[in-house]
């Protein structure tokens, strides 16, 4: 049975008014920031132009729900979306469906309270700030979740957090940080291979005796440069209680179970 790779009607006409805008709005716009240096005030403008265009058109953050300032679209029509941005340099910037923030976007989304996604992803979805995803670590093999060293433990109503991360991508400039850390290991309880870890966000302001440096390594090209930074973590503390979250694979319902930090045990999610 053969399979249609075919669009909608409703599909491609959203394709096509994001190949529309990354042909007439940002490819000559980076043509222009290459022209000027790729730096400066003139860089800023223009990226801040660009944004500001693509809210006005309708295409904005097409991962979110519309009650977040989003298109609402689907996995397919969001892969279609990011394959026309990718034809352009800033182009999953300029639509702010970038990595982390759009993988960050998702997971506050789903696994954080009210009080933290007012905090957190609101200003994500506005495009005020940015985030960072802090999970390799250069002890271990860090694309291996089930190898994570650091581990955090409540400290009355404070997550204490120890631990050594690196190459986090998007760090300098980051307003907070999703964490992976070990929460639990008890050999005694069946588990899934990821059971002992957890994910804590926090505010990189809200930590103690964290200390980050910036990659040295030279980019291959100056434009294309992914600063990422190591924190070395000896005793951190997380954020205030409630300005925090983890999220763990459990034993048991399927799925991802969430509590707040001040909560007294974990709660599975209503959806």
């Amino acid at each position: 049975m053969s399979i249609d790779f075919s669009l909608s009607p409703e599909l491609e006409e959203i394709r096509q008014r994001v190949r529309t805008f990354v042909d007439d709005v940002i490819k000559p716009a980076e043509a222009r920031i290459e022209e000027a240096g790729g730096e400066g005030e003139e860089r800023l403008k223009e990226l801040i132009g660009m944004r500001k265009q693509a809210h006005e058109a309708g295409i904005w953050l097409p991962q979110m729900p519309e009650e977040w300032g989003g298109m609402g679209l689907g996995h397919v029509e969001l892969a279609m979306v990011q394959a026309e941005a990718a034809r352009s340099y800033y182009g999953p910037w300029v639509f702010n469906c970038q990595a982390p923030d759009e993988g960050n976007m998702h997971t506050l989304l789903h696994w954080a309270t009210d009080e933290q996604k007012e905090k957190y992803l609101k200003p994500l979805c506005e495009g005020r700030t940015w985030s960072c995803f802090a999970m390799t670590e250069p002890e271990v093999a860090g694309s291996d979740p089930t190898l994570i060293q650091t581990n955090g433990y409540q400290d009355g109503e404070e997550w204490v957090l120890n631990g050594h991360k690196w190459f986090i991508s998007n760090a300098h400039r980051a307003s907070f940080a999703i964490l992976i850390a070990r929460t639990e290991d008890d050999p005694d309880l069946p588990r899934l291979p990821t059971r002992p870890s957890s994910s804590t966000s926090r505010t990189t302001a809200g930590t103690r005796c964290a200390r980050s440096r910036p990659c040295t390594a030279r980019p291959a090209t100056p434009r294309s440069s992914s600063r990422t930074c190591g924190s070395t973590i000896p005793r951190c503390w997380a954020a205030a209680a409630r300005a925090t979250c983890w999220a763990s694979t459990g034993w048991g319902p399927p799925g991802w179970r969430t509590a707040c930090v001040g909560s007294p045990r974990p709660r599975w999610p209503s959806t």
